[in-house]
């Protein structure tokens, strides 16, 4: 065999080989496609599946059109991540909810003659030419939204069943005229009051708590006693520099160069403070020990709490003695280096034993107030005053009404259902556990009267309430039958459930 031969050999032998390799490649692609394409659903509804590429699609078309009409709302949301899962939990739930509502009207079986359809789509304006209808108008609509006929006249008779669907509920709503009485009376009531507070403070003070007490609460919630991680660092504000000569061209390409040379330098380098001090001519700040609860003013900025929450740098922090990072924003440029990290630390007995003692008498208090209030709310009912004046409570001489004061007790008092004539009056317990222990005394009631616009106001008010609410039970009614499934990788339509109790909080 040749030479020659023998290298055309080897190189019809590597671009088999080439072929083969890359024929695999793509085969492999398709496939994970494929995989991929089958996963990305996130709900199933009655055997209908909801992908999540159409989810997105609406939440994109969403999102600009906030952007078109307020562009503030725009970046709120983009930058808050809460609010994006709350926007797409919105739309996966109307999706759910669209699909119900259309299997619903299918089993109903309400249909359009194709005459009531075609006489319609005559008297659009969008087809029209001269006031009349224009057949080459109608047929590039068709092309353009790439529809059928057919698929045109189901779209427009799914659209006609809903609307009469939603028009039966609209018409099915309407108030009898004890409601609007009642409506009526409740928004022009007013109720006089006045109030009389007990001395919260006073009774933590008389209320005792044993070693015994300390020390059993102290060992049942140990991990919630802590000393929170703290910080210490040092830190470059070159957000100056382009702040100072922006408007000085000469000085504005110095700074760029500067922004070059520090970008060159590596961020693991033992010097690498001193030697962007001497660049930017800037000296850097350092700070005392901090929590992330009291961060100097000057750091006090999303990226670096966010950074600072997070627990990936605690074990780089082992093996180095200093971190140097780089934080920018639109308006701020910091390079951060940290000096010094001290761990979360249980607090030992010692140092908690005034707090859980502070914290057992205020629940201590507590009980005792509320058990006051009660025994008292009862005796002033039936006239009599042995514990009021026991406890040297006294009414306030300033009257109070529920429509200058809505945002105290308004609403409480409105919503009491204890009736009361303006010679007998009414006394009630208001708390909130923590500050408020009130005693209420109303006295007087009175209606002012309304205009027509108020009262028609409070109708459609109402009667919108009521057709909500009505839609809201037909929807709850379909989902309890209907079978919904969620995709394991995409369930993001779970609540998180938020634990209230105040044990669970970190002192």
């Amino acid at each position: 065999m040749n030479i020659n031969s023998f290298s055309l050999c080897k190189k019809i032998i590597l671009k088999i080989m080439l072929i083969i390799l890359i024929t695999s490649i793509i085969i492999t692609n398709v496939n994970n496609y494929i995989n991929n394409y089958n996963k990305s659903w996130l709900v199933e509804v009655n055997k209908i599946l909801i992908k999540k590429n159409k989810v997105q699609n609406i939440l994109i078309n969403k999102l600009n059109q906030i952007k078109s009409k307020n562009k503030k709302k725009y970046f709120k949301i983009i930058e808050n991540k809460n609010k994006i899962k709350n926007l797409y939990k919105k739309i996966v739930s109307n999706t759910i909810n669209n699909i119900l509502i259309e299997n619903y009207l299918n089993k109903l079986n309400i249909k359009n003659n194709k005459k009531n359809i075609k006489n319609l789509i005559l008297k659009l304006d969008i087809f029209k030419k001269n006031n009349k209808f224009n057949k080459k108008k109608y047929i590039k609509f068709l092309y353009k939204n790439n529809l059928n006929e057919q698929k045109y006249f189901k779209i427009i008779n799914d659209n006609l069943v809903q609307n009469y669907f939603l028009n039966d509920i609209i018409n099915s709503e309407f108030l009898l005229k004890n409601e609007k009485k009642l409506n009526y009376k409740k928004k022009s009531k007013i109720i006089f009051y006045k109030k009389a507070s007990l001395n919260f403070k006073k009774l933590i003070s008389k209320q005792k708590v044993s070693n015994k007490e300390i020390l059993n609460f102290y060992n049942k919630n140990k991990n919630f006693f802590v000393f929170h991680k703290k910080f210490k660092l040092k830190f470059l504000d070159l957000s100056q520099l382009s702040k100072k000569y922006y408007n000085d061209k000469k000085k504005y390409f110095k700074i760029l160069n500067i922004k070059k040379k520090i970008n060159n330098l590596s961020i693991n380098k033992k010097n690498y403070f001193n030697l962007i001090e001497k660049i930017s001519k800037i000296k850097s700040n350092k700070t005392k020990w901090f929590t992330i609860k009291n961060i100097p003013k000057q750091i006090n900025f999303k990226k670096i709490i966010n950074f600072l929450k997070m627990q990936k740098y605690y074990k780089i922090y082992k093996k180095k003695n200093c971190i140097n990072y780089h934080f920018q924003d639109k308006n701020k440029n910091f390079y951060i280096q940290i000096i010094g990290f001290k761990k979360e630390k249980n607090k030992s007995f010692k140092n908690t034993k005034k707090q859980i003692k502070h914290l057992l008498k205020i629940n201590k208090a507590k009980i005792k107030a509320y058990k006051k209030l009660k025994k008292i709310e009862k005796e002033l009912n039936k006239k009599s005053f042995k514990n009021f004046n026991h406890e040297k409570l006294k009414f306030e001489k300033k009257i109070y009404n529920t429509k200058k004061n809505k945002k105290k007790f308004s609403k409480y008092i409105n919503n009491l259902n204890k009736k009361f004539n303006n010679k007998k009056p009414i006394y009630v317990k208001i708390t909130d556990y923590k500050k408020k222990w009130i005693i209420l005394k109303l006295f007087k009631k009175k209606y002012i009267k309304m205009n027509k616009n108020k009262k028609n106001n409070l109708d459609i008010r109402s009667n919108l309430f009521n057709q909500k609410l009505l839609i809201s039970l037909i929807l709850k009614n379909l989902r309890s039958k209907s079978k919904i499934k969620y995709n394991d990788k995409y369930l993001i339509l779970k609540k998180k459930s938020k634990n209230k109790n105040l044990l669970f909080k970190k002192f």
